[in-house]
């Protein structure tokens, strides 16, 4: 198992979106799980409804939708949340200027986040704010780059080579890029399915991160798959998020079991997994791993971590 990546500023931005993520990845994952033998009691699950291609997106496609952020406060702190979307309301008119408003959302401590269509819709919102609102501050939140895994790569090139391998071997990919936008950093080097190949997690621009997602990528002598990484951290030790083993104080949980063992030296691989998150969620779906991508849990706390990462 490999577990990467940070969730950072956005957290209490994304807690206003989650129900609605979790609803939409809800119609998404629902899967087939037969019917399962379990304390001497029969156990059905409900079948999953077979989605049509139409409306099929993967956790990272809904997740990753890109949000043109930006908080608004007030200059005095008397004011709250509704009287400063009052003032916004008043003072600028998105029909007017055609901007392309998406979603409002009340923060703590008298903020609001108004989320944008386009880096053009904010700033022209951003703009008219500071021109016509002079008791209003507008400020953007912080982003971090996107994630990529290489899958499979042969473990002969170092960091430099296998970056420079992306962008000189793929340049149809990355046709009409800036050097800026083709940034391109090698992370993390991760076991693979053999000895002789790792998986590699790089960090690169939103532009790549777009070009590159799900393409077949020639790396020195190799075609390798390139999937989208997500940037969620859970533990290896207890399988909670936000935080590394190193830095652990829960006891000792199994990823696929739940019970008190190492995941690596589970002896109950025959059975029916048990997801441990979502057993302390109180979850009805609790049989699967507790690292799989299917998991409710999983899904709520990498929506989260997205919240901070510019995927445009």
């Amino acid at each position: 198992m490999a577990f990467q990546g940070n969730t950072g500023l956005g957290t209490e931005l994304a807690i206003t979106e989650i129900k609605d993520k979790i609803n939409e990845l809800q119609n998404i994952h629902k899967f087939n799980i037969p019917t399962v033998e379990a304390n001497n009691q029969t156990i059905q699950t409900e079948p999953a409804r077979r989605p049509t291609q139409s409306n099929t997106k993967s956790n990272a496609e809904v997740t990753s939708t890109p949000r043109y952020a930006m908080i608004v406060e007030s200059i005095d702190p008397r004011s709250t949340c509704e009287d400063i979307l009052k003032q916004v309301k008043k003072d600028v008119d998105p029909v007017e200027l055609g901007i392309r408003v998406n979603k409002i959302a009340k923060l703590k401590n008298q903020r609001v986040v108004i989320n944008c269509d386009s880096q053009q819709d904010r700033h022209l919102l951003k703009t008219a704010i500071r021109d016509t609102c002079d008791r209003l501050t507008v400020s953007t939140p912080a982003t971090k780059n996107p994630q990529l895994r290489l899958v499979g790569v042969i473990n002969d090139l170092d960091d430099v080579k296998l970056a420079k391998a992306i962008t000189s071997q793929n340049r149809s990919l990355i046709e009409g890029l800036t050097e800026d936008q083709k940034a391109v950093k090698v992370i993390r080097r991760a076991k693979g399915r053999t000895r002789e190949v790792i998986n590699v997690i790089l960090e690169v621009s939103p532009q790549i991160w777009n070009n590159l997602k799900n393409q077949k990528l020639r790396i020195g002598y190799q075609v390798v798959s390139c999937a989208d990484q997500s940037p969620l951290t859970q533990c290896y030790k207890c399988l909670s998020f936000n935080h590394k083993a190193k830095d652990c104080r829960n006891s000792l949980c199994c990823g696929y079991c739940a019970e008190g063992h190492d995941t690596r030296e589970c002896q109950n691989r025959n059975s029916v997994p048990k997801c441990c998150n979502c057993i302390k969620a109180k979850r009805n779906d609790i049989l699967h791993p507790a690292y799989s991508p299917e998991c409710q849990e999983w899904q709520k706390w990498d929506s989260i971590a997205r919240s901070s990462v510019s995927c445009c």
